[in-house]
């Protein structure tokens, strides 16, 4: 659930990311941890979803692209 969330093209994948960028600069130390209050619970979801521990399995994700499973293999095979 976490990953579909994060999929979608919303003001989260780009908040989530636009902070992790931030994270071990020195310089804006200050505003990524002003945001793992918010952004945490999510990170935690995207990390380990508490919710379906029965599900062990290895997926690429393809954040903002429809492609089919033909397109999902020659990808795979030509990296």
């Amino acid at each position: 659930r976490g990953a579909y969330i994060y999929s979608l093209e919303s003001f989260l994948y780009k908040t989530l990311n636009t902070t992790m960028r931030l994270v071990g600069d020195k310089e804006h130390e200050h505003v990524w941890r002003s945001k793992i209050r918010t952004l945490g619970p999510f990170c935690l979801l995207l990390w380990d979803d508490p919710c379906n521990t029965k599900a062990k399995t290895n997926k690429t994700l393809y954040r903002g692209a429809n492609l089919n499973h033909e397109q999902i293999a020659k990808y795979e095979k030509n990296g």
